[in-house]
């Protein structure tokens, strides 16, 4: 699952968090979703792609406890 709000970024794979990063940056939260391979030569497949609108006002990802 990726889930992407404001500038935060948490990829989880599996149910484990694979990467939780925070662009410094701020840029627009208007625009195009894109999926991207590394290079022409692979091989990519995608399935069960589902895009979710965050609730309304949520402009931040909660922060994952650490137990």
């Amino acid at each position: 699952m990726i889930e992407a709000v404001g500038s935060r970024i948490k990829v989880t794979l599996n149910g484990v968090l694979v990467n939780d990063f925070t662009d410094p940056k701020p840029r627009s939260l208007r625009g195009h979703i894109a999926l991207q391979n590394h290079n022409d030569g692979s091989k990519v497949q995608f399935r069960n792609i589902r895009i979710k609108a965050v609730l309304p006002g949520g402009t931040e990802l909660p922060l994952q406890r650490v137990a």
